[in-house]
């Protein structure tokens, strides 16, 4: 188990990668949070990516993200003494994996197959995978030639997942039951670890993890003591994550959207999340007028802090693995607007598996937003989807408590990584 004796030897491990590997640069190092956050090039997407790769690279519809545990990779991450014994175990972003299943292709003749219904096709050859649609598949895997740069290059790179002697998911095993049951038939070593950052509390106080962070932008907490003035359950959350943009038009209908709900809102608005154009400059004095009170727009915040506050009923987000798995373990709901990679796949799983959430259409309205936003925090469906958000909470709890799945999980994998015997 994770004893006392190991998580010092553990820490002061990553206390090295602190000390060894930037000292010259005179930067503090990120490696220790990384890899609990779920940054660190081990994890990142789904399983379901996984079933999404060379299943669709060998179809000539696509591909995704891999990394084949070069120790260059690990240059910044691990000390050199540790590359030789790891470099061999560790993967990013899920390390997508080719499965033995019946070869298919899916043409897309032209750009119009964004709009003339061929999204719609179902996709029925993933094992594991159900009820889903070429629209529920990355973006990436949706090219126009098979020629494509990147999709060329990501699926040989997803071939090489299958000479690593393991792969991590920063899931656990109900979640994602019947994706990790296809991927151990052809290859049973695997590590579901996750929500990595549940484990933190198993973690001593003096851990240079619970000191860190890894946000791109520099938070804003006011927005916390704003929510402390709300009622519970009372507050939409939005958040498009840290790189997604949008156009004006998107901005003001998500604007006005929120504003026509009548529900107090706090809107995460990055500088740069307006294509071309300041987004402080987009949203007019009559849209910060009628949302006096009960609307809090700022550039960045602690999301994981926000989700987690009482006051917050709903998020609204662009569904990214990391958000995905913290409005889980946080027991929110969501109203998906998913933008590309693998944020489609992460929104068919949370609305359609999981049922805790709903989606609005890529063409965004103000009337739909206004909407899903009553519906989600005032009506019968959304009352039903609040309940199973809740359930998910607890079996994330579960799995990273004492004798859980992820935690024995995560134990087991750095025993046999770092050959612990203590």
């Amino acid at each position: 188990m994770i004893g006392a004796k190991w998580l010092k030897q553990f820490n002061a491990a990553l206390d090295e990668v602190s000390t060894t590997k930037n000292a010259a640069r005179g930067e503090v190092s990120q490696s220790t949070m990384a890899m609990v956050e779920g940054n660190y090039g081990v994890l990142g997407s789904s399983p379901m990516i996984v079933e999404e790769t060379l299943v669709q690279h060998e179809a000539g519809i696509g591909t995704s993200k891999v990394v084949n545990g070069d120790p260059i990779i690990m240059e910044d991450i691990l000390p050199a003494a540790m590359h030789k014994e790891l470099s061999k175990d560790i993967n990013e972003e899920a390390c997508l994996l080719v499965l033995d299943t019946k070869r298919r292709r899916t043409t897309l003749e032209d750009e119009n197959f964004m709009k003339d219904g061929t999204l719609d096709t179902p996709v029925d050859w993933i094992p594991g995978l159900r009820d889903i649609r070429l629209k529920d598949l990355p973006s990436f895997i949706r090219v126009l030639s098979t020629d494509d740069i990147m999709f060329d290059f990501l699926g040989s790179q997803a071939r090489n997942c299958l000479t690593s002697s393991a792969i991590i998911f920063n899931t656990f095993q109900e979640l994602d039951q019947e994706v990790l049951d296809s991927i151990s038939v052809i290859f049973p070593n695997i590590y579901t670890i996750g929500p990595l950052f549940m484990l933190h509390r198993h973690l001593p106080v003096e851990s240079q993890v619970n000191a860190m962070s890894t946000s791109l932008w520099k938070e804003d907490s006011t927005c916390i003591n704003w929510l402390d003035k709300r009622e519970p359950n009372s507050v939409v959350y939005v958040n498009y994550g840290s790189i997604t943009t949008m156009t004006e038009d998107n901005l003001k209908e998500f604007a006005w959207g929120l504003a026509n709900s009548n529900h107090s809102f706090v809107w995460i608005v990055r500088p740069d999340v307006v294509m071309g154009s300041n987004s402080a400059k987009v949203l007019s004095e009559e849209f910060f007028e009628e949302i006096k009170d009960r609307g809090l727009l700022v550039n960045w915040c602690s999301q994981k802090n926000v989700l987690e506050h009482s006051s917050v009923g709903v998020f609204l987000t662009h569904c990214g693995w990391n958000s995905t798995i913290e409005t889980i373990c946080a027991g929110v709901p969501v109203i998906c607007w998913p933008f590309f990679a693998d944020q489609q796949t992460n929104c068919h799983f949370a609305c359609k598996t999981l049922g805790i959430g709903v989606e609005i259409s890529p063409d965004v309205k103000r009337e739909e937003v206004s909407m899903l936003v009553k519906e989600m925090m005032e009506g019968e469906k959304g009352k039903k989807i609040k309940e199973k958000s809740l359930y998910w909470k607890k079996k994330a709890f579960e799995t990273t408590d004492i004798k859980g799945d992820s935690y024995n999980n995560f134990d087991k994998l750095i025993r046999e990584s770092l050959h612990y015997d203590g």
